[in-house]
């Protein structure tokens, strides 16, 4: 349904406000995040924990001016580089994309199917037959005018082009849409496994071995249901994709047993963790062993992860553009 009128507008205030405060901004407000986060000073070039680097990452990406992994981050981008490495198959597939809200086909989607921003993140609206088409299109055109280093000070969502995709609408057994599996990798070893739901519902870390870990605090138990059959492929793939960074997030959906890549996220909530402890902060971070010196991507790292050097997939060339 429609969002009321007071919130459309408190939306737009907000993105005006984030457009005053430019770039030169940006490392006074990831310093002070950090700081009511945390009660510390970040000392951005001997970082410690988890949570310290994280923001260490952001502030010296936005110093460094660092888009060595722009492309990764947007959505129809980062397609090409997981066909490159393990193969389109691991992709969920795609049915269109675009940047005019007004091209979006329709009447030739099937139903359901999944409209999403390629540039932003937890934008989705699933599309049906019911759809109010007018809504979507006034929804959608609203997203492409927004930038999401505005809000989050994550320098690698700053140049990404604004563009839509829809994919299928992908399911497994659960009514309010597919378990995301994240792999926690470190220097090309993916070293545990969180488990989340969209409705926040299910809440659980474990080891490789499905072993609960208390990362968060109390869990989500891991039934037989919302255990991925394909956790020892999903481990394979993710070594694969991590391979030339220090810390990388590869999350995953496990449908029919067959695991698809999402996306790579390399700032996960902006290093606002809710560790239950300050030893699980420590331990993390002990897994990273962090370079300030070096781009994320590193110079050194084949073109296959450089998605914009990489031909257009096929199957992802249904546009309107």
């Amino acid at each position: 349904m429609p969002r009321p009128l007071g919130r459309r507008l408190a939306g737009r205030l907000a993105m005006a406000q984030r457009r005053v405060l430019g770039r030169w901004a940006t490392p006074g407000i990831i310093r002070s995040r950090y700081r009511r986060h945390t009660a510390r000073t970040l000392d951005a070039r001997h970082p410690l924990t988890m949570t310290d680097k994280v923001y260490a990452r952001m502030l010296l990406m936005d110093r460094a001016r660092d888009d060595s992994i722009t492309p990764l981050v947007d959505k129809l981008l980062v397609r090409r580089t997981v066909a490159a490495l393990v193969g389109a198959e691991h992709l969920p597939p795609l049915l269109w994309s675009g940047a005019d809200p007004h091209s979006i086909p329709f009447d030739a989607l099937p139903s359901p199917a999944v409209l999403k921003p390629t540039h932003l993140t937890g934008h989705v609206r699933v599309l049906t037959e019911a759809t109010d088409r007018t809504e979507i299109i006034r929804d959608a055109g609203g997203w492409l005018r927004e930038n999401c280093y505005r809000a989050s000070r994550e320098y690698q969502y700053q140049n990404i082009e604004p563009r839509l995709m829809i994919e299928h609408c992908l399911r497994d057994d659960r009514r309010d849409g597919p378990i995301d599996y994240s792999l926690w990798c470190f220097h090309g070893t993916p070293e545990l496994l969180q488990v989340r739901d969209a409705r926040g519902s299910v809440r659980a870390f474990t080891d490789l071995e499905l072993r609960p870990l208390d990362v968060y605090g109390p869990h989500t138990p891991l039934t037989a249901h919302l255990r991925p059959r394909s956790l020892p492929r999903m481990a394979e793939l993710a070594r694969v994709l991590s391979a030339p960074f220090e810390f990388v997030r590869v999350d995953f959906y496990d449908i029919d047993g067959h695991p698809l890549v999402g996306e790579l996220t390399f700032t996960p909530a902006r290093g606002r963790f809710r560790f239950s402890s300050d030893d699980w902060d420590r331990r993390l971070g002990f897994l990273w062993r962090f370079d300030p010196t070096t781009p994320v991507l590193p110079p050194t790292a084949p073109d296959s992860y450089r998605p914009h050097l990489l031909p257009p997939l096929p199957q992802d060339g249904l546009s309107a553009d």
